[in-house]
């Protein structure tokens, strides 16, 4: 998620989630500014209950500049995680999601073995399995079309 892109921002914006919540105006360089405007501020109150303020201008301040859009898509993710699962957090949906993938496994390959079955059944019959005799002497092919 590009944050420059979606959201319209201004480090003179007053209505800064984290200005908002701490009652102050926002920086001429606020830093917050970027990520967290006034619109999102359920994003900003995740983030801050589990990482802290300064936890996490640490983690922004961390990596390069090219980095923090994807980190700070990955601090709100975690938060929100964290907030829709306190107990196990993001293990709770990776096990969840790695338990869909190996349902989705096992359906592939009952399906493949279907396919696999269904395929060698319906082949073309060989010359010799084609024809059978009937009872009045004549070949009655597999199909049921009657050969003289």
């Amino acid at each position: 998620m590009d944050f420059s892109k979606n959201y319209n921002y201004s480090p003179n914006d007053e209505g800064t989630s984290r200005r908002a919540h701490q009652r102050r105006r926002c920086e001429e360089n606020c830093i917050y500014a970027r990520y967290f405007p006034s619109e999102r501020a359920e994003n900003f109150q995740n983030v801050h209950r589990l990482f802290g303020i300064n936890t996490t201008i640490k983690l922004i301040n961390s990596v390069n500049e090219n980095d923090r859009d994807k980190t700070i898509e990955t601090i709100i993710l975690e938060a929100k995680i964290r907030k829709e699962n306190p107990v196990h957090g993001p293990l709770e949906v990776e096990n969840k999601l790695r338990t869909k993938i190996e349902e989705a496994k096992n359906e592939l390959e009952i399906v493949n073995k279907q396919l696999k079955f269904f395929r060698g059944n319906n082949e073309a019959p060989s010359a010799e399995n084609n024809c059978r005799p009937t009872d009045e002497g004549t070949s009655q092919s597999v199909s049921g079309n009657f050969t003289p």
